[in-house]
């Protein structure tokens, strides 16, 4: 019997959580500027509104850390897809009703997971040789250590880890950015309607889909075995760092246009450096029990950053009057 592919389907289904996910997180984004005039919010209070959806995603990440990781190109086009959609949804229905409808696809996922996923051992629809096929390939042929890795303290230790903490909250700083303040902005400083805003916030995360999955493919087919052993994908993710920085020439932009283009380059590099990073804490391990604790502390490495960025811009935009200071 011929070995099938049916096992990608868990990583379509992975893909949609993150989609979905984030289809869930642009709605208080695009819905910020009619939230912020119904309820009389402050650009400081809007801030702390943005950050809320991160709290308890922070929190619990490490905790969380020995669960399995999802698939990452499924958060921007889920803002790609979600910003537009929420806008219509907010014009036609209120964003009372946004948060609702796309709040319950997710529970529709859930159902679909539920029903479909398991363990290789238990899954009925994987035909035979296909179920023979995942359980000799697992862990690569490599023989799991015995022992349980060197656990949070030991990571703790690690320089290493605190360099790649640290860089994922560089690049997760940008991403929340865009991903809360962008239709604000469009709104308020470009002047663009409510699904105006929707519409060009979804063209830079649908760029940034794109060159998430090219540009980390490359960065695979560029590397030999013994490139990543040693860590050379680190060269990937710093030059991700300085691509993000195009965001600096924003205050500058005269037009729209130039505006998503600068927005595009510094989203997708924000997108493409985390993926990346989370592919070299994986080449940089000793021990395999130590990878969702280690994933798990370079995400809240991200989202610690990730969290202030709604919260500082919210100050800037006080203060100062203008987008020109977050932005730069």
């Amino acid at each position: 019997m011929k070995t099938t592919r049916r096992r990608f389907w868990i990583f379509f289904l992975l893909f949609l959580f993150n989609l979905i996910a984030y289809v869930d997180r642009v709605n208080m984004s695009v819905a910020g500027k009619p939230i912020s005039q119904e309820f009389g919010l402050s650009p400081v209070a809007l801030g702390y509104l943005f950050s809320s959806f991160l709290w308890a995603y922070v929190l619990m990440m490490l905790p969380g850390g020995r669960l399995i990781g999802a698939i990452s190109a499924g958060s921007s086009l889920g803002l790609a897809l979600g910003a537009p959609l929420v806008a219509w949804l907010i014009e036609v229905a209120t964003w009372r009703w946004s948060f609702i409808i796309t709040g319950a696809v997710g529970f529709i996922w859930v159902a679909v997971w539920l029903a479909l996923v398991s363990t290789p051992e238990r899954t009925r629809w994987l035909p035979e040789p296909e179920r023979q096929r995942i359980l000799a390939e697992r862990d690569a042929g490599v023989e799991p250590p015995s022992h349980g890795g060197v656990g949070y303290l030991g990571l703790i230790r690690c320089p290493a880890m605190w360099g790649l903490f640290v860089s994922q909250g560089c690049l997760v700083y940008s991403v929340y950015l865009y991903m809360t303040w962008l239709p604000n902005y469009l709104q308020t400083a470009r002047g663009l309607s409510l699904v105006g805003s929707g519409f060009f916030t979804s063209i830079p995360f649908f760029v940034a889909s794109i060159v998430n999955i090219v540009a980390n493919w490359l960065g695979d087919r560029a590397l030999s075995a013994q490139g990543v052993r040693s860590g050379k994908r680190r060269y990937l993710v710093a030059l991700c760092l300085l691509l993000t920085a195009a965001g600096l020439a924003i205050p500058l932009a005269q037009s729209l246009t130039v505006v998503v283009i600068l927005v595009s380059i510094a989203a997708s590099f924000g997108n493409v450096g985390p993926a990346a990073n989370g592919a070299l804490v994986s080449d940089l391990l000793r021990s395999p029990a130590d990878a969702g604790r280690a994933f798990a502390f370079l995400v809240l490495g991200g989202n610690s950053f990730g969290l202030l960025a709604p919260i500082v811009t919210g100050y800037l935009v006080q203060a100062t009057g203008s987008f020109d200071s977050p932005s730069s």
